[in-house]
């Protein structure tokens, strides 16, 4: 299956957990709208299941964060193994 967006690059923080890197401007923009990344969630984490995936991996979600979002169905259990399997940089 091929993918809409790559998946985002990890890392350990300083507290020991695995992060995706996030990207300093996505997080500037989620937090220039109103009720930031809760509003984002209620417009488009449905419709466009796969951009908000990219998003949640944008911002550093971390990575047992992002595998209670696939109880939601807001990100796939294949995109979170895919994570899994990529190497820590």
């Amino acid at each position: 299956m091929k993918r809409k967006h790559p998946i985002q690059n990890i890392h350990i923080d300083e507290h020991g957990i695995k992060r995706f890197v996030s990207n300093k401007i996505v997080d500037w923009l989620v937090d220039q709208i109103p009720g930031g990344l809760n509003t984002i969630a209620r417009k488009f984490r449905e419709d466009d299941s796969e951009d908000y995936e990219q998003l949640m991996m944008l911002i550093g979600y971390s990575l047992s964060g992002a595998w209670d979002l696939t109880y939601t169905n807001t990100v796939k259990p294949s995109t979170m193994a895919a994570a899994e399997r990529k190497k820590i940089t």
